[in-house]
């Protein structure tokens, strides 16, 4: 996560303090990861479940199965902390 190199002030200066101006987010890139993690796995189980429960169920393209992060791209951060 890149920022622009000056400081925000008010609700974000603590969580620019905490992260080091964005520089060190590993802590919120691995909520990130088990994010993506559990949608993958949603998609697959939905994807077992149909081929069990339907003779009809279609598997959709590989291309339009979620498989990995890479599928994902992150658009923004939205900070929600307890003050």
């Amino acid at each position: 996560m890149r920022r622009q190199a000056h400081r925000l002030r008010g609700p974000l200066h603590p969580f620019d303090q905490q992260t080091a101006d964005g520089r060190e987010t590993a802590l919120y890139d691995n909520l990130l990861k088990k994010a993506v993690e559990s949608i993958v796995s949603t998609f697959r189980k939905r994807m077992a479940d149909g081929l069990q429960s339907s003779r009809s169920f279609i598997i959709p393209n590989h291309q339009d199965q979620v498989s990995d992060a890479t599928d994902f791209e992150l658009v923004t951060w939205l900070v929600i902390k307890k003050p």
